[in-house]
């Protein structure tokens, strides 16, 4: 639309192309101060302390991931899409496992659980939760187990900068490509190319 308001002059469309690009800036920018505070420990400190009458903001770096992600309505989709479908627990190495491997794709060590050719067998009276949790079946191993949101939670936490910075860079040029558009709708508007 900027491009055919620039190229054939029509003004209505270039200010469309301008307000429609401010909204997107100023929703990334929005998106970006959010992700600052999920993935930021000391930006998340600063704003827990904001009292907004009675209340306090609350730490959205400890808890926003652990409430919306892992222990929410959306662990159902990771546990689906990240950990069964992408098969992490398919063909385990037999030395180094990561730490997702090491927690989602067998029982905790302190389950005592013992491997079989085909599966796994434990005690039958462990009180730890992680060990009621696991499965021989191939969809649920250790997926719904404690341990194995901590993990994945663990990895979310340190991938989420590099995904701040990759949204920063795309709102800096955002931004550029905002003002560029303004400065030709100003041109375009009040002729200042024609006196040159």
């Amino acid at each position: 639309m900027g491009f055919c308001g620039s190229f054939f002059r029509i003004s209505l469309f270039l200010w469309i192309y301008i307000v429609g690009l401010f909204l997107a800036l100023l929703a990334w920018f929005t998106f970006t101060i959010f992700l600052l505070l999920v993935t930021n420990k000391d930006a998340g400190d600063m704003v827990s302390k904001i009292r907004v009458g009675e209340h306090t903001i609350g730490n959205y770096y400890n808890d926003w991931v652990q409430h919306h992600v892992v222990n929410g309505y959306n662990w159902e989709g990771v546990r689906k899409f990240c950990l069964v479908e992408s098969q992490i627990c398919h063909s385990l190495p037999l030395g180094n496992l990561t730490t997702i491997q090491s927690s989602c794709c067998k029982p905790p060590t302190l389950c005592k659980f013992t491997a079989n050719s085909t599966y796994w067998e434990g005690p039958p009276s462990s009180m730890e939760s992680d060990c009621k949790t696991w499965s021989n079946d191939e969809d649920k191993l250790c997926y719904n187990c404690k341990s194995c949101k901590a993990s994945v939670e663990a990895k979310l936490r340190k991938k989420w900068p590099l995904y701040f910075s990759i949204n920063f860079i795309i709102l800096a040029i955002m931004f550029l490509i905002h003002n560029i558009s303004f400065w030709v709708v100003f041109t375009h508007e009040y002729g200042l190319l024609e006196c040159i």
